[in-house]
């Protein structure tokens, strides 16, 4: 089994980038100098999740079978503990914060809906509730749908053994089945349960296996190099902010299929090319580190940048005071270097089975580890 991915690729923290700072202008008002202007973001900004899916499935799968190869096996508990302490205490202490926001009055929420993001299940309930409600926890729901997701693929990965193609394209089929027939006849169902959507995370990590066999490799790289190809079709077949209510027509179902299969070969394409001009672009410093704090930016940027879909919702002040994005730069920063990336080591240090990532975010062992047989 060999893989031409990198333990740490660069390009990943130029995406994170893209994709967050898409998804702030999604959701802040239009902005614009003349006839410039961020109009197309503002429409379009739901494709970040889609690249941080992308990005997600595809290093999350490659990760686990990286340690497969290092240490003969995957271990969940390493599995856990590391994404324990990479999720789990920014979003905490953002849940803590809109708890008291919520219980003061400054933000306007139900409770129901605060425990449903607490517990990793917002993906089930519409996004926001009448008069906009709901605002400052409603992005929970794509957090919901990556804690699903690493709920059940590893285990996937360790009971399926030699037939993981074959299991993932089954999987990938069933639910593109299931989202089609409830399409059809089941309209009010949440966009984004993971009967239904889980396919934005498995379509890339189904990249990410045939990557680790040799027949398969080369030909994603040779199929992932036309990128102005995939970027093409993707601006295309976007549809216009997919709605935040329950229900989704059926063309707007089969892009939810669509869309991974493309931003996949898109994310592949400076993956597995760094030499292409768009890899060196995604490898400029600023990006990278607008990268490597997006998760906290993702996080934070709900309390400020509410003038889209909830203008009288949040810290609306900070917007009549054009501190919006400074803040939520700011809360995003203190949140990674002083929360975020120490936990992100301490994790490391209590597993076995350390797999490299992030310089910086990863101490390595005493002992360097023995690659598994072939």
């Amino acid at each position: 089994m060999n893989t031409l991915l990198p333990t740490y690729i660069r390009t990943l923290d130029g995406w994170r980038a893209i994709a967050v700072l898409s998804v702030m202008a999604f959701h802040d008002q239009q902005h614009g100098i003349g006839i410039l202007n961020d109009h197309w973001l503002h429409e379009h900004g739901t494709l970040g999740v889609s690249v941080f899916f992308a990005i997600s499935g595809i290093l999350i799968c490659s990760r686990l079978l990286d340690e497969e190869t290092r240490y003969g096996r995957i271990s969940l508990r390493a599995f856990y503990i590391r994404r324990g302490f990479r999720i789990l205490p920014p979003a905490l202490l953002f849940l803590a914060v809109a708890a008291v926001l919520i219980a003061t009055g400054v933000a306007d929420a139900t409770w129901p809906r605060w425990l449903s993001a607490l517990f990793f299940c917002r993906n089930f309930f519409p996004l926001l509730d009448p008069n906009g409600q709901s605002w400052i926890i409603a992005h929970y729901w794509s957090l919901s749908l990556e804690e699903q997701f690493y709920f059940v693929f590893p285990a996937i990965l360790i009971f399926a053994g030699k037939r993981r193609v074959q299991t993932m394209v089954a999987i990938i089929s069933a639910s593109f089945a299931w989202s089609a027939y409830a399409a059809y006849h089941l309209p009010a169902l949440p966009p984004f349960r993971p009967d239904i959507a889980l396919n934005v995370l498995f379509i890339p990590a189904l990249a990410a296996i045939l990557l680790h066999r040799r027949k398969y490799g080369k030909l994603i790289s040779s199929i992932s190099r036309p990128w102005p190809v995939y970027l093409l079709l993707i601006f295309l077949f976007h549809s216009p902010q997919l709605s935040l209510r329950a229900g989704l027509s059926y063309h707007e179902h089969l892009y939810l299929q669509l869309t991974p299969l493309l931003m996949t070969g898109l994310v592949l394409s400076t993956a597995l090319h760094p030499g292409i001009w768009l890899s060196r672009f995604l490898e400029l410093a600023p990006l990278r580190w607008i990268g490597r704090i997006s998760y906290s930016l993702y996080l934070w940027q709900q309390l400020f940048l509410t003038q889209h879909f909830a203008p009288s919702q949040t810290i609306n002040w900070a917007y009549h005071y054009h501190l919006d994005w400074a803040l939520t730069f700011l809360c995003a920063t203190l949140s990674y270097y002083l929360l975020e990336r120490p936990l992100i080591r301490l994790g490391h240090k209590f597993t076995r089975h350390p797999i490299p990532g992030r310089p910086g975010d990863f101490d390595p062992p005493s002992q360097p580890a023995q690659p598994a047989a072939a």
